[in-house]
C-alpha cells in the first residue's frame, strides 16, 4: 500500500472519529474547557455562592435587575478581564464582564478563601443612580 493511500485512509478515520465525538459530546462542551483559567474563576465564584454587598444591592435596584438573574447568567454570559483583575494575594478581586439586556455590565467580585462578594457594578447608560 502506498504512503499516500495510507495517509488518506488515516485522515478519513480521523474525520469520522471527530464527527462522532462532536455528535456524542455536543451537550458536554463545558467538560473540555473546564480547565481554562476563566472557567475556573467563574466556577470558584459560583461554588462559593456569591452574595451582593449593600452597594451592589442598591445598584441592582437601579438596574431593575434581580440578583438571581445575574447569578443564573454568571456561568453562560460572563467573561473575566484578567488584565484589570487583582489575582495575587487574598482576597482576590476579579472584574467580570456580563452581557445582559443588550448592555455590558462590569461586575467587581471579591473572592476570599471562604466567600465571594459582588462589591460593585458598572454599566453603560447609568440612569442617575444615587447609591453611596
Amino acid at each position: 500500500m502506498k504512503i499516500l493511500k495510507r495517509f488518506r485512509l488515516y485522515l478519513v478515520g480521523v474525520l469520522i472519529g471527530s464527527l462522532m465525538v462532536a455528535v456524542l459530546f455536543r451537550d458536554k462542551v463545558h467538560l473540555f474547557t473546564a480547565w481554562l483559567p476563566e472557567n475556573r474563576v467563574i466556577q470558584e465564584i459560583t461554588d462559593k455562592k456569591i452574595q451582593p454587598s449593600p452597594l451592589a444591592s442598591c445598584q441592582l435596584k437601579c438596574l431593575n435587575l434581580p440578583f438571581e438573574v445575574l447569578r443564573s447568567h454568571l456561568s453562560t454570559q460572563t467573561s473575566v478581564e484578567f488584565s484589570q483583575s487583582q489575582t495575587k494575594g487574598n482576597p482576590r478581586t476579579y472584574l467580570l464582564i456580563q452581557d445582559l439586556k443588550s448592555q455590558k455590565i462590569q461586575l467587581s467580585v471579591v473572592v476570599s478563601d471562604s466567600s465571594a462578594v459582588l462589591s460593585k457594578i458598572d454599566w453603560t447608560g447609568k440612569n442617575g443612580c444615587n447609591c453611596p
